[in-house]
């Protein structure tokens, strides 16, 4: 407070000079103040503003300093506007400078920020180089990311974001968006960085609204004049995933965390750094729907309840703790508040201080929802109370301050109070009240009252021109909330009447006052009587100098101004009819590059197609020489195979063999393994069944343990009585020696008064040896009395050392029993010290040995199971070699038969090769002329389908049967020449010699025996069901 009054005069001083006077002063006391203290001074002396830019204004060409103080009063909108509309050319001149010297913590480049920290007035455009220099702070931030490198263009987006943002094209926007994207994810830590990014976000989302309107400025860009419904303007989907997309959850989640940051009280951070984060939150938080803050809420009850803890916190700094109480009014539902936070949080709607502190520091934020949701609870007529108390009380600098803040509550009460019945029952009988009706008029009377101009300037230091207004503004917005109300509520007569008289006192114009100075700058207006020179004898001589020069250039001024605007008549009726032609071939032009745009398209896709074709077309040409490649070397591999065939005729002789050897392998060793399996049973069985008598043992012995120790806790419960008797017993004790200490205290009493007896019997015997010294010699009976006397006073004193004696022998004895009482209740509590220490080292001991044995006992049940699932995977081993065995064999079989049909080989002719049991099959028995006649018919039809093969005939050629002698007849019997055999008609021998012969030869082979060559004479199917039944019994 010291700081604005010093301010204030300061500013006086200034306004009121007759002459240029020195600034400096001025600069440090603005370089120190606050933006609230500006703020006040407007509101307390608007008749100076202006004054005070035109003293700022021509103070600028000579002390360079100056610009910091318009830099610093251009924060506040109507002293920026006084600015702008003194000298129109400000605003441009400080960019340019801006942008030309490029450095952006110039003085240049804080003036530039201020001013376009605020929207521009409607008659003041945007300049040219404010995208520039909007381009650089972004460039700037983007580098070196920190709260004071992207406060400007914060700054600057809040102030003009529509229309700097309507003239941007989409390419700077989307970069802009990149770099606030990358600067968001790299922040850390408690920063202030992060909500400047999300309220950029919210600004540039609510300024990319499909509801938003470009304005005049966006007309003059190239990219609006060059859009078309084809090219789309830029969208911020990216950025409204922050509020109302899958991001919005985090958002909330950082904001709230940074408002914890803002209210702890033992911190270094700075108060103006707490304050702006506060700002920035209700800002961020604002843009979120609230059913996504509930939503949040209801996941973070942790969060929510810790920071209503630091609500309620006395440290906390009071405006610290009403933006923060705006905040978690606006994040959690009333009804889950606690009593004090909520009353907390009604105070700030109904307190005058509390009120002008939000409305200082983020007047732009809309609290209605939350005022709304205050009304349901909190009366409104607390709220009229409180407001007509401020509007009739209004002097003091305090009060005065919050008249716009109260004025604005009111108005956005107004706003909500229209849905809510509760509220026009309330309003009716404050209505009804004659107390605040008194108020009212009283309010009336004090707004009727003429002010004198000698009384401009009021206690608190107000102009009465501004505190007039104020108190006008807000007794207006209060009589037409009532009236409103009072539609829909029955009003008596008299507080009718008052409410209209107070809204006819609230709607007079303003008052004069005088701190109106004329500037030099504005020009007086000539042919008016202004009476005697005498009365402008203060006026300035710069004044009078720039009336003159003024006056003859309004004239010129007019003139040229008829001039320019004929002009510009005939070239707008001129640009028309040259427009249009230019129009439609902007417009034929944008249709050729349409279409142009469509052929390199087509063009395009033709290429790709031409491209992929070539591409295919080389892939077949690769395939088909892969293919001349594969057809050769598969006409290698057919030789080869033919030589292999040729090679394979000589090894079937002894993979017959190899097949023998492996078959009586396989049994032995199936034999060895089912030897070994039944041994490994047997092992194993005996190794069960000794682990689990192990087992038996083991839960044997636990189960002792568990005896022992049910045992020995019973002892320690015994114990546990036991010295809770010695307790008690002590206790009595202890009772006991109370009582012998208090029996000593009292004999001790009573030797006192014994003692007292026997002095004051001294004394008397004092006295009567006295008078016996006096009467001795005429008193003889007073000498046996004095016998007496001494005689009994001898026996009080025996009497009393008796007593004494028996004292201390009494007391004696208490200490002895006492010591022994204690001694035994020390030994009894360190005997159960020692035994509970024994048990539980037993206790503890037991549970080892029960886990070792555990421990021991599961490693052999793993163990075991380890070697059973050994067993079972060797088992299986030796199953799959078997099969493995049984698959080769069947393959082998299946090979011979091949090779033997291939070949034109009877089964009976390769039974000749084996060997024999019995010299009764050296014969080869005959074959069958039908099985003859019709493998030769399938070889020669296979032979007319599949064309010759060469090598077959040339086999069957060199093949050549030589009999012997003594049974060539034999063998000739039945069966005719190859040669002689037509392979296309049946047989010419009679059937039945054939079937007789075919008969005699099973007969044959029935009665003889193989010598395990079995394996080869049957089918492949009934081998391998002998195998698999063979393979069952055994195992």
């Amino acid at each position: 407070m010291p700081t604005y009054e010093a301010l204030a005069v300061e500013i006086e001083r200034v306004t009121t000079s007759p002459y240029p006077t020195q600034l400096r002063t001025l600069r440090h006391l603005v370089l120190h103040c606050i933006d609230a203290d500006v703020s006040q001074w407007a509101a307390a002396k608007p008749c100076q503003i202006s004054t005070l830019a035109s003293c700022l204004l021509e103070a600028l060409p000579q002390w360079s300093y100056v610009l910091d103080i318009i830099t610093k009063f251009a924060f506040n909108a109507t002293c920026r506007d006084a600015f702008l509309h003194q000298e129109p050319t400000l605003l441009h001149s400080v960019v340019a400078q801006t942008v030309k010297g490029g450095d952006l913590r110039s003085k240049y480049a804080k003036a530039s920020v201020a001013l376009l920290s605020t929207p521009l007035p409607a008659t003041i455009a945007l300049p040219a180089d404010a995208q520039t220099l909007f381009v650089n702070f972004v460039e700037n931030a983007a580098r070196s990311p920190s709260a004071a490198t992207i406060e400007p263009v914060y700054l600057i987006l809040h102030g003009t974001g529509s229309l700097l943002l309507g003239i941007l094209s989409s390419h700077v926007l989307a970069k802009f968006e990149e770099h606030l994207l990358d600067i968001l994810r790299s922040v850390s830590g408690t920063s202030a960085l992060s909500l400047y990014c999300l309220s950029i976000m919210n600004t540039v989302c609510c300024a990319m609204d499909p509801e938003f309107r470009l304005t005049n400025s966006s007309y003059d860009t190239q990219d609006f004049l060059a859009s078309t419904p084809a090219s789309s303007r830029w969208k911020s989907e990216a950025m409204q995933q922050f509020f109302t997309g899958s991001k919005a959850q985090r958002s909330t989640q950082l904001v709230v965390l940074l408002v914890l940051w803002a209210t702890k009280t033992e911190t270094s951070d700075s108060c103006d750094d707490r304050t702006k984060a506060l700002i920035l939150s209700l800002e961020v938080l604002s843009a979120i729907p609230a059913d996504l803050r509930k939503i949040w809420c209801t996941g973070n009850p942790m969060l929510v309840r810790k920071l209503q803890e630091r609500l309620c916190s006395e440290e906390l700094a009071s405006a610290h703790k009403t933006l923060a109480l705006r905040f978690i009014g606006m994040l959690c539902e009333l009804d889950s508040l606690p009593h004090p936070v909520v009353e907390s949080l009604e105070a700030t709607f109904l307190e005058a201080t509390s009120m002008q502190a939000v409305h200082t520091l983020c007047p732009h934020v809309d609290h209605g929802e939350l005022l709304s949701s205050i009304l349901v609870r909190a009366p409104i007529s607390m709220l009229l109370e409180s407001a007509v108390d401020v509007a009739t009380r209004a002097e003091s600098a305090g009060l005065a301050a919050s008249l716009e803040a109260v004025t604005t509550t009111i108005a956005e009460a107004q706003v909500v109070i229209g849905s809510q019945k509760i509220v026009i029952h309330q309003i009716r009988e404050l209505l009804g009240s004659e107390e605040f009706v008194a108020r009212l008029e009283t309010l009336s009377n004090l707004l009727s009252q003429p002010i004198s101009r000698s009384e401009s300037t009021s206690s608190a230091g107000w102009c009465e021109k501004a505190l007039s207004r104020a108190r006008c503004k807000l007794a207006h917005q209060i009589s037409n909330l009532l009236l409103r109300a009072s539609h829909a509520a029955a009003v008596g007569a008299q507080a009718m009447t008052v409410l209209l008289d107070l809204h006819a006192s609230s709607a007079r114009g303003d008052l004069s006052c005088s701190h109106d100075r004329h500037s030099w700058r504005d020009g007086p207006t000539f042919g008016e009587d202004h009476g005697d020179q005498s009365e402008h004898d203060d006026i300035d001589w710069r004044e009078a100098l720039q009336t003159h020069f003024k006056a003859r250039a309004q004239v010129e001024q007019d003139a040229v101004t008829r001039l320019f605007a004929k002009a510009c008549a005939n070239l707008e009726a001129r640009c028309e009819g040259v427009e249009r032609p230019l129009r439609e071939e902007q417009r034929r032009c944008k249709a050729a590059e349409e279409q142009n745009a469509e052929l390199v398209q087509a063009f395009a896709e033709l290429e790709t197609r031409y491209a992929d074709l070539t591409l295919q077309n080389r892939t077949l040409e690769e395939d088909r020489k892969q293919h001349f490649k594969d057809l050769g070397e598969c006409q290698e591999s057919l030789d080869a195979a033919e030589r292999r065939d040729e090679e394979t005729l000589k090894r079937v002789s002894q993979l017959e063999k190899q097949l023998r050897e492996a078959h009586e392998d396989g049994t032995r060793q199936i034999a060895e393994l089912n030897k070994g399996k039944q041994i490994v049973e047997v092992k194993g069985a005996a190794r069960l069944a000794q682990k689990q008598e192990q087992l038996e043992d083991a839960r044997d012995e636990l189960a002792a343990m568990k005896t022992r120790y049910d045992n020995e806790a019973v002892r320690a419960s015994d114990l546990e009585q036991n010295l809770a008797v010695v307790q008690i017993e002590l206790d009595q004790a202890k009772q006991d020696l109370t009582t012998s200490i208090s029996s000593a205290q009292r004999q001790q009493l009573n030797m006192e008064r014994i003692e007292l007896e026997v002095q004051q019997l001294k004394s008397s015997n004092a006295v009567l040896e006295e008078q016996l010294a006096a009467t001795s010699r005429n008193d003889a009976a007073k000498m046996q009395e004095m016998s007496e006397l001494r005689d009994e006073l001898q026996a009080c004193q025996a009497k009393l050392d008796r007593i004494r004696s028996e004292a201390a022998r009494e007391t004696e004895d208490l200490q002895h029993e006492l010591e022994q009482k204690r001694q035994e209740a020390d030994r009894l509590a360190k005997q159960y010290s020692e035994d509970t220490e024994r048990l539980q080292e037993q206790i503890s001991g037991l549970h080892q040995d029960l886990l070792q044995t555990k421990e021991s006992l599961s490693a052999d049940i793993k163990s075991r199971d380890a070697k059973v699932a050994d067993c079972k995977k060797r088992l299986e081993r030796y199953h799959k070699k078997c099969e493995q065995k049984d698959q080769q064999i069947a393959e082998a079989e299946s090979m011979r038969a091949n090779l033997m049909a291939a070949m034109g080989i009877s089964g009976t002719q390769n039974r000749a090769s084996l060997p024999h049991r019995s010299r009764e099959s050296m014969a080869p028995a005959l074959v069958d002329a039908s099985n003859i006649e019709h493998s030769f018919a399938s070889n020669a039809s296979d032979e007319s389908k599949s064309g010759p093969t060469p090598k077959r005939p040339r086999a069957r050629k060199s093949l050549s049967f030589a009999a012997p002698t003594s049974i060539a007849t034999r063998q000739s019997v039945g069966r005719q020449a190859l040669q002689g055999i037509s392979g296309n008609r049946p047989s010419l021998k009679a059937k039945t010699r054939s079937e007789e012969t075919q008969k005699d030869v099973d007969v044959e082979e029935d009665g003889s025996t193989f010598e395990g060559s079995e394996l080869f004479s049957g089918t492949q199917e009934q081998h391998l069901v002998d195998l698999q039944v063979a393979f069952d019994a055994e195992s």
